[in-house]
């Protein structure tokens, strides 16, 4: 795995640290969608949102995710957002696609 794409699996741990597996009901471990722009898969921009490629609809789709952390007290803590490439996001789903294969094929 490229360097690059262990750093998003690190990013995408951590803004979804504490959800279920299945990531079901996400908005309950207070995490929501910030933002998406774009209509196109491609990954040569990465996360870079170009106005005038959204503009002229040839945007990559990039998406935002934003976690709000509270203290025990219920006062907020800290705000956490990242951004994802969808087609980069969709090359690490494939990875872990491939793993859940093998592993379920040895039983």
């Amino acid at each position: 795995m490229s360097a690059f794409m262990r750093v998003m699996a690190e990013e995408l741990l951590e803004i979804t640290e504490g959800c279920r597996g299945s990531m079901h009901e996400p908005d309950e471990q207070e995490l929501e969608l910030a933002g998406i722009t774009g209509t196109k898969l491609g990954n040569d921009f990465g996360t870079t949102v170009r106005e005038r490629a959204v503009y002229e609809g040839y945007q990559e789709v990039v998406f935002s995710l934003r976690r709000t952390l509270y203290e025990e007290s219920g006062s907020w803590k800290e705000e956490k957002l990242v951004s994802f490439n969808l087609t980069n996001l969709i090359a690490l789903a494939r990875i872990g696609a491939v793993k859940v294969l093998e592993e379920t094929e040895d039983r």
